[in-house]
């Protein structure tokens, strides 16, 4: 497989469950904290410019 593009969307959008899904992004538990993270520190950077919030393992910081 060469470049699998937009591989985070059902990450983001919590679609994990969906068809051909694990053909992806496997089918291991922790995928479902992943999806967690990922969902809320979008949220939180489309509320107020700021991705971290209280479940992130690491505090992402301005470069």
């Amino acid at each position: 497989m060469k470049a699998c593009h937009a591989l985070k969307l059902p990450f983001v959008f919590g679609n994990l469950h969906q068809p051909g899904v694990t053909s992806f992004t496997g089918n291991l538990p922790e995928r479902k904290q992943i999806s967690k993270q990922m969902h809320d520190a979008w949220i939180s950077f489309a509320c107020n410019g700021n991705p971290n919030h209280d479940q992130l393992l690491e505090e992402w910081t301005v470069l």
